[in-house]
């Protein structure tokens, strides 16, 4: 009697009253809404929030996106359709379950882990928050297992109408999405081809983010002859920077405007680049015969290709839409971004990506490429440079620098395996030593001017590195100034070693006295609970220092808590 009966318990699990038509709809709507969350909207809407951090649309990737959520829900579709008994019952509870407990985690249980900009997350420190969101998610989850123990016909309705209704609200949303992203496509790029072309009289900037007096200290304790090849440059220990981040430092670097977070930090970058400072200086310098060339992160600097349209010599105008090819390898972390997003916390740690590595998501059949810095370093390793026709050429190169992830090992070369700070800065100095000597063979060092700086330093030390070899320095150690120095002079210090004159702009690097008492301000972006949060992304203030005195100084103020509370409306980060 008992054999008998667990037989028939087992019978039940795989053969029930209901045909393999009668499955259908069970199986149809809640693996299509879980597909579709997790493998379309999910994808999707992730970039288009990230729109102002990534350098493709929704519509580059919307056909990757659309066939693997083909593919995903049919095999989902099967999976469920097939068995028949209480498995089909089983696994559309679990298909339903599961899509309800993602929208609800994505949408109100996530807390805020920062910005996924390569530095890694203490998942230890979110113990009981973890356990808390497993419980609230757990308890979503169940709920379709219960209602088919109470009801077969309630558990079918709510399977079916939930899943329904999930769908709608991301439909809804999706359109929008597309709607409002069409009006924001680029008709410019950045042309990448001949980055390594220079002129026979240069002025080179290379930007290290996120770089500091502090990360230059630590690598020179590993590796103490990292600044050897660099003797014949001057440093500059005492560089503030606007706010910590490379918004709004690239754009104040570039343009000599302070950040105004009053107004919408589009229209902050449109202002910036139109303004009379930016349009005077960049035309000057192409009077001039200077040509000038930016490889940068676009988003970061100017918003949009098109701020930069008539300044920027390789910022191009569209003529014909080329075909876009998906970097396999990027769009796989997209999914995975999307799994971290929905999963709850104690599962998140699998799925966490960098968001820098989208950036290389697309890749087309010509020059529109972005700016892959880190492969980049590789081109310059294996072929040098070379002199092209250009006579002046200004060209600004941004590397990650001490920026997490660290990918470059000591000779600037990738590694298999994840590096430390310290090698990868060396690394990158490696590396610019290698350009140098290029110069130098090439016979176009002595009459170039060649920087090393950074946009910004890191959030204990923020305060810059700053190296510079004027044309025709050379000495055998390396000489180092006190000056209080702000970016405001970065523009006025790239006009005197290119020859332009333009009123009113400013002093350069060069005529701030080393005992001049310099009040500088820099601020330090945070989430403050206390103000009001609508407009913004993520942080909605800034710590505010204003010293005069050195980087310890500053340091000293940081620690002690000594800075003003500023209300940024309108937050980039």
């Amino acid at each position: 009697m008992g054999e008998g009966r667990i037989k028939k318990n087992i019978k039940s699990i795989f053969i029930g009253k209901k045909k393999i038509k009668e499955r259908i709809i069970t199986a149809f709507f809640p693996s299509m809404a879980l597909s579709f969350l997790l493998f379309l909207f999910g994808p999707l809407d992730l970039s288009y929030t990230a729109e102002s951090f990534v350098n493709y649309t929704v519509f580059d990737i919307f056909p990757s996106c659309l066939k693997f959520f083909v593919i995903i829900f049919f095999v989902l579709f099967l999976v469920s359709w097939l068995p028949g008994g209480k498995l089909h019952a089983w696994i559309s509870s679990l298909y339903t379950g599961l899509v309800i407990a993602f929208y609800v985690q994505g949408n109100f249980l996530n807390i805020d882990l920062g910005v996924l900009d390569g530095t890694m997350i203490n998942w230890q420190d979110y113990g009981d928050n973890a356990l808390l969101n497993l419980f609230v998610f757990s308890m979503i989850f169940v709920i379709p297992f219960l209602l088919h123990y109470i009801s077969g016909k309630l558990w079918k309705r709510f399977v079916v109408f939930s899943s329904i209704l999930l769908i709608i609200m991301h439909i809804v949303p999706l359109v929008i999405m597309f709607v409002r992203q069409e009006s924001k496509i680029e008709n410019y790029f950045m042309e990448t081809d001949g980055e390594y072309v220079l002129g026979d009289e240069n002025i080179i900037v290379f930007v290290l983010d996120m770089t500091s007096q502090r990360a230059i200290n630590d690598m020179l304790d590993t590796y103490p002859d990292a600044l050897d090849p660099f003797h014949d440059f001057s440093f500059y220990d005492n560089y503030n920077t606007e706010v910590f981040g490379t918004f709004p430092c690239m754009t104040t670097l570039l343009t000599h405007q302070a950040y105004n977070y009053e107004i919408p930090y589009m229209d902050w970058f449109y202002n910036s680049w139109h303004s009379d400072d930016a349009q005077t200086f960049y035309k000057e310098m192409k009077k001039q015969g200077w040509t000038t060339r930016f490889y940068n992160n676009i988003k970061e600097s100017a918003g949009r290709y098109e701020n930069e349209y008539g300044l920027i010599e390789n910022i191009k105008k569209i003529t014909n839409k080329e075909p876009v090819k998906i970097n396999k390898s990027a769009f796989r972390k997209l999914i995975k971004l999307s799994f971290y997003r929905y999963f709850p916390l104690i599962m998140k740690a699998p799925f966490w990506i960098y968001t820098g590595d989208l950036n290389n998501m697309i890749s087309k059949s010509s020059v529109q490429g972005g700016w892959d810095n880190i492969q980049t370093i590789q081109k310059l390793l294996s072929d040098g440079i070379s002199v092209g026709d250009e006579e002046k050429s200004f060209i600004l190169y941004h590397y990650q620098g001490a920026h997490p992830l660290y990918q470059l090992d000591k000779d600037g070369k990738i590694s298999s395996k994840s590096t430390d700070e310290s090698a990868q800065l060396a690394g990158y100095f490696y590396a610019i030593s290698q350009y140098i000597e290029h110069m130098k063979s090439l016979h176009i060092y002595d009459n170039s001017s060649i920087i090393i700086t950074a946009d910004h330093g890191d959030i204990n030390y923020p305060q810059a590195i700053l190296f510079i070899k004027p044309p025709h320095q050379r000495q055998e150690n390396m000489t180092v100034s006190h000056a209080p120095l702000t970016q405001f002079e970065f523009l006025p210090t790239i006009a005197k070693l290119a020859g332009v004159e333009i009123d009113n702009f400013g002093p350069s690097f060069f005529e701030i006295p080393e005992n001049e008492e310099v009040l500088r301000c820099i601020g330090i972006t945070y989430k403050n609970k206390e103000l009001p949060r609508e407009k913004t992304k993520n942080h909605n203030a800034i710590r505010q220092y204003c010293y005069m005195g050195d980087s310890d100084t500053l340091h000293e103020m940081m620690i002690n808590g000594d800075y003003e509370v500023i209300y940024t409306p309108y937050s980039y980060y």
